[in-house]
C-alpha cells in the first residue's frame, strides 16, 4: 500500500472520529392505548375524569362496580386540544363510586376518592453535571458533551395521575433524546414529575437546548380540563460548561477507523523489503 494511500485512509478515518448524526431518521409510528393512573387506582373527586391516551379508535367498555356486579353506565369522552390525551367520564361521576373500564387490551379499575386540595409541592435540583447526552438533532439524533441539571417535583401525591409541565425562563420546555422518540403527553423526556434541563457545550447545530449560564426552574402538576394546578416554587439554576480539555474519548464504531489505522501502519512496518 502506497504513502498516498495510508493517508486517504487516515483521512476516512479521522471523518469517522468527528460526531456526527444519522443522514436519515426513518421513525417508527407510536400507537397509544392506556388508561393514565396511578397504582392506587384511585382518582379525585374533582377530577374530570379517567384519562384515556389513544391513537387509534377502539370500543370503549365503562361498567359501575357493585360488590360482585357490573352495570354498564352512559358515559362521555372529551379529546383534549387535538392530542392523544381523552377524558372518559362516567355520566353519574361521584365521590366512593366505582368503575371498571376497557378498551382493548387496555383496562383500568377506578375507585372516585376525595376532592383533592391545592398544594404548592416544592421544586429541588441536582448539582450540574457536565457529560456527554444522546439529544435531538436535525437528523434524528446526536450525542454531544452538554451540562445539565435534573429537577423534580414533590408532589406527595401519586405523580401517575398527574400530568406534568416544566418552565425554564418562562417558557414551556420540551425537549427528547431523538427525532424518533415521542415522549407520552405529561411527561418529560426523563420520566413524570421531573425533567432534565441542558445546555450545550458544542457550537448549536440544531441540536435544542438552552444557552448556557443561569436560569430560573419551575414545574407544574395538574389534572387535564380542571382547575387543579399544583404550581412548585421557583428555583435558579447555572448551566456552566467546564473547559474543554481538548480531547474527545472515542464512542463505540467511531474506534473502528482508529484501529484500522493502526493495523495498517503497523502491517506496513512488518511488510518484507
Amino acid at each position: 500500500m502506497s504513502i498516498k494511500q495510508i493517508l486517504l485512509v487516515i483521512g476516512c478515518a479521522a471523518i469517522g472520529l468527528v460526531p456526527t448524526a444519522a443522514l436519515a431518521c426513518s421513525c417508527p409510528t407510536h400507537q397509544y392505548n392506556y388508561f393514565q393512573v396511578g397504582s392506587s387506582g384511585v382518582l379525585p373527586a374533582n377530577a374530570y375524569g379517567v384519562p384515556w391516551l389513544k391513537s387509534y379508535d377502539s370500543v370503549l367498555s365503562v361498567v359501575q362496580v357493585i360488590g360482585s356486579t357490573e352495570t354498564p353506565v352512559d358515559y362521555t369522552v372529551e379529546q383534549l386540544d387535538n392530542s392523544f390525551i381523552n377524558l372518559v367520564r362516567p355520566t353519574n361521576w361521584a365521590q366512593g363510586n366505582q368503575y371498571r373500564i376497557q378498551a382493548r387490551a387496555a383496562k383500568a379499575d377506578i375507585k372516585v376518592g376525595d376532592n383533592v386540595e391545592l398544594r404548592s409541592p416544592k421544586l429541588s435540583a441536582s448539582s450540574t453535571v457536565v457529560d456527554s447526552l444522546w439529544v435531538t438533532s436535525s437528523s434524528c439524533s446526536m450525542e454531544v458533551k452538554a451540562a445539565y441539571v435534573d429537577v423534580a417535583m414533590n408532589l406527595g401525591l401519586d405523580p401517575d395521575d398527574y400530568f406534568f409541565k416544566t418552565y425554564v425562563d418562562g417558557r414551556q420546555w420540551n425537549t427528547s433524546s431523538d427525532s424518533c422518540t415521542r415522549v407520552p403527553p405529561g411527561e418529560s423526556w426523563v420520566g413524570r414529575g421531573t425533567d432534565r434541563i441542558m445546555a450545550l457545550c458544542v457550537e448549536d447545530e440544531g441540536f435544542g437546548g438552552l444557552s448556557t449560564g443561569p436560569h430560573t426552574v419551575r414545574m407544574e402538576a395538574y389534572l387535564p380540563n380542571t382547575e387543579i394546578i399544583h404550581k412548585s416554587n421557583t428555583i435558579d439554576i447555572d448551566l456552566d460548561c467546564e473547559p474543554d480539555d481538548g480531547c474527545q474519548s472515542v464512542h463505540g464504531s467511531n474506534a473502528t477507523p482508529l484501529v484500522f489505522v493502526v493495523g495498517l501502519l503497523g502491517w506496513r512496518r512488518r511488510r518484507p523489503a
